[in-house]
């Protein structure tokens, strides 16, 4: 059996074994496999990323979980379902939200804040965004 590459970094000649052993491959094996590990753990994903059509309205719902204004959240929760369910918003994108709105619902205002501030903060430019962006730019001036 071929072992796994990862485990040919640490040296061989060694009777502590690889977990004991000072050599500088043991160690840059160690620093290989804790940094995998910690990748595994962590993650390494990014956040949801909201439709542009659909980031004022996640702008909104960060307003009305920021007051803490259950009737802006609940007119932000019916228009999230509306989008929903005519196809104008995908099922990550309801999902992330619908959690941010469950916390709201249930008084966990802190916890619904920081969920959509950080999904809001995660969001990246899209082609849609530099088009769109491309579009209203003026004409240069002569």
């Amino acid at each position: 059996m071929t072992p796994l590459p990862i485990l040919e970094l640490a040296c061989s000649g060694h009777s502590a074994g690889p977990i004991a052993c000072v050599c500088p491959r043991c160690q840059r094996a160690r620093y290989v496999l804790l940094t995998a590990g910690l990748l595994l753990i962590g993650g390494c994903s990014r956040q949801t990323q909201v439709a542009p059509a659909n980031r004022q309205l996640l702008e909104s719902l960060r307003t009305a979980v920021s007051a803490q204004r259950a009737d802006w959240l609940e007119a932000n929760s019916k228009i999230i379902d509306e989008r929903r369910a005519s196809g104008g918003m995908t099922d990550t994108e309801y999902e992330a939200i619908e959690k941010i709105v469950a916390d709201a619902r249930a008084g966990r205002w802190a916890e619904a804040d920081a969920r959509v501030t950080k999904l809001a903060a995660g969001q990246r430019v899209t082609d849609e965004d530099r088009a769109r962006l491309k579009s209203q730019r003026p004409a240069p001036r002569p």
